[in-house]
């Protein structure tokens, strides 16, 4: 591990975690390296804390790197107070309409892990939805402004909210991410009405937002880890410090909850990563196997989430308990359109349907041409 990188993970870790942070930094570290390595796994603010908290930074940076690292503090504090702003705003603007929301990740997850807005890198804006208040919040949202990056995409929201798929909107300024289910897949990723009832008020900007439960943001945590192959360096580090940051946890909760997700897997490797990684506090009994390939994912180079369909369908495959939850998921995955589709193949909005027919015809055709050309 590189000089830079265990400054890195010195830096982000816990301040409650059992292993201490390192008391000497080397000497001929690279201080460029290190920022870009703070951006590139988004957790900028969290390193530039540890570094000011340490030292006064000009004992620490080189002279041509103050300023660099000042300028890149100052972008992230203003663009979380901006997006948190967003967030009241959406949350009055549909709170008119009778429309509840429980926002997650973002500003609200920056206060329930790190108590400070201003500590999690973040652009876009996530939310929850009920199923049935899907389309009105299209529609309300749709008249302040916000709509599809995919303009083929309007005439298919009828369809996703049947489907329970992830509805991106964005304006100029926002970008949206409305979730109906707790991660985009089969009905068993429902919101349990239980989770609504769960939620607590936590003062974003002096003000009282409705955010999950700690059990319920660390069970929404470790899925969408999961489905994105552990390759967030800042999730885990989202739920390292969620755990420290909480001291009562209902952990019968968290084991029923995932155990009927069918992700006792996902849980079990979620809070496996974050014990070898920072020695953060767990909350239940789990295996004392060490991680490998998920740990090393979130610390390869090009930290990417995945977006690519095909892998996500392995990734969950791979991760969910039972048989029958592999199942469901396979079907979802091969009778649920994406926009890809809606690109390759136009039909009228009557004959929406259709794409949930046509999909296996098209992802066989594609993995067949794929067969050709090796």
């Amino acid at each position: 591990m590189t000089p830079e990188l265990t400054v890195l993970l010195n830096a982000i870790r816990p301040h409650t975690a059992e292993k201490p942070h390192q008391p000497q930094t080397p000497a001929d570290l690279d201080w460029s390296l290190l920022r870009r390595l703070a951006v590139t796994y988004e957790v900028f603010p969290l390193v530039n804390r540890y570094l000011k908290t340490r030292h006064p930074q000009a004992d620490l940076l080189p002279k041509a790197e103050q300023a660099e690292w000042r300028k890149q503090a100052q972008v992230y504090a203003m663009q979380s107070l901006v997006t948190a702003r967003q967030l009241l705003a959406m949350i009055d603007l549909l709170g008119q309409q009778g429309i509840p929301i429980i926002p997650f990740k973002g500003p609200v997850l920056a206060r329930q892990a790190y108590g400070d807005v201003a500590m999690r890198q973040f652009t876009d804006l996530d939310f929850f939805v009920a199923p049935e208040d899907y389309l009105a919040v299209y529609h309300v949202l749709g008249d302040a402004g916000f709509k599809p990056p995919d303009k083929g995409m309007e005439r298919m929201v009828g369809l996703w909210s049947k489907l329970g798929r992830d509805l991106v909107l964005r304006n100029s300024r926002v970008v949206l991410d409305i979730h109906p289910r707790l991660i985009q897949g089969p009905s068993f990723f429902a919101i349990p009405q239980e989770i609504w009832k769960r939620t607590r008020h936590i003062q974003l900007l002096d003000r009282p937002v409705n955010a999950l439960s700690p059990e319920d943001t660390l069970i929404v945590l470790a899925l969408h880890s999961a489905r994105n192959n552990w390759t967030s360096l800042k999730a885990i580090t989202d739920i390292a410090h969620l755990l420290s940051n909480h001291s009562q946890w209902d952990g019968p909760y968290i084991i029923r909850r995932m155990k009927r997700f069918g992700s006792l897997k996902i849980l079990d490797t979620a809070l496996r990563i974050v014990r070898q990684l920072f020695d953060a506090p767990i909350p239940i009994d789990i295996s004392s196997a060490p991680i490998t390939g998920a740990l090393f994912n979130a610390l390869a180079p090009d930290n990417k989430e995945e977006d690519d369909h095909a892998a996500i369908l392995s990734i969950m495959l791979r991760s969910l308990d039972s048989p029958l939850k592999k199942l469901r998921y396979l079907c979802y995955f091969l009778f649920t359109p994406t926009s890809e589709d809606l690109r390759v193949i136009t039909l009228p909005q009557s004959l929406n349907a259709v794409y949930r027919l046509i999909r296996p015809f098209r992802l066989g055709w594609r993995l067949l041409k794929c067969k050709k050309r090796e």
